[in-house]
């Protein structure tokens, strides 16, 4: 059994064209706009993070020399206390001493164990530099970074910077972006409007004017000719001198026009001289018949 499928043939007016055609584009920009947005503002905030993180780390790591070397605990606290009220994105701060002992902290509920060898600076180094995911909240990135106090032979600083605020900016500017995208959108489709007005008017003037087009009336180019100069689109290109294929278009009907009465009156011309010669040719035959008679 052979199935036959109709076409389905819709009507879709210009402006509703220009209207999808005008979110597609917009979506697309705004699609790839938000996904390099996303990367280099992450890229760009990690980079200045990581930064500050390290020049943080070794500030702290200068001052604490000598509290560590007289075992000034108290103003070990109060210095990492006072970088951590001070710098929001600071999650963490630590200093262990040459044994690898902690000796300072800003943990709340006390220090996770875990933590202290999760990041190691190698020999060589300068610094260390790792990413760790925060227990219990896996969206949450915290850079973890180590400088060496004395080249490590006094200790080493550890600073956590909570990546949260990476995002918070990424989120406020992809906001910013999609206000902008939504803005232009509704600027796209009133133009799509206007556009598609602009375009069909013409059209929409021909194509009446090619419908209800009187016969007895071609000659009469006042009644069938466009006036395209007081259509809205034709006065827009008279004020700012400007022509287009809508008034080469709007031209080439009116000569059509012209042409076409032109031959309608030939034509009635040669239907009036038709007829005058047949009555012609009817009166010579009466004569005729009558001088027979």
């Amino acid at each position: 059994m052979l199935l036959k499928f109709r076409h389905i043939k819709i009507s879709l007016p210009l402006f509703w064209k220009f209207t999808i055609a005008i979110i597609a584009l917009v979506a697309i920009f705004g699609s790839v706009n938000v996904f390099f947005i996303r990367n280099s503002i992450y890229k760009t905030l990690r980079f200045e993070m990581e930064r500050r993180g390290l020049v943080i780390a070794r500030g702290i790591a200068e001052k604490s020399i000598n509290w560590i070397l007289y075992d000034d605990i108290a103003s070990l606290y109060k210095l990492i206390d006072e970088v951590s009220s001070i710098d929001s994105s600071v999650a963490y701060v630590f200093i262990l001493n040459g044994n690898n002992k902690v000796i300072a902290h800003t943990f709340e509920n006390g220090m996770p164990q875990n933590l202290i060898d999760a990041n190691k600076i190698g020999k060589n180094k300068s610094e260390s530099t790792i990413l760790i995911k925060k227990k219990n909240e896996e969206n949450t990135l915290i850079k973890d970074i180590a400088v060496p106090i004395l080249e490590g032979k006094a200790g080493v600083v550890r600073i956590g910077l909570n990546e949260k605020h990476i995002y918070a900016v990424i989120n406020d500017s992809i906001n910013t972006l999609l206000i902008m995208v939504i803005v232009f959108l509704f600027i796209g489709i009133f133009g799509a409007l206007i556009f598609s007005y602009i375009i069909t008017k013409p059209i929409k003037v021909i194509s009446n004017i090619a419908e209800n087009i009187d016969l007895n009336y071609l000659d009469n180019k006042a009644q069938n000719r466009i006036d395209y100069m007081r259509i809205f689109p034709g006065k827009i290109g008279k004020f700012f001198h400007i022509r287009d294929e809508l008034d080469l278009l709007v031209a080439k009907f009116n000569k059509m026009l012209e042409r076409l009465g032109k031959k309608y009156s030939e034509l009635q011309m040669i239907q009036s001289s038709l007829v005058q010669s047949e009555k012609l040719t009817r009166s010579a035959l009466s004569l005729r018949a009558l001088r027979m008679k």
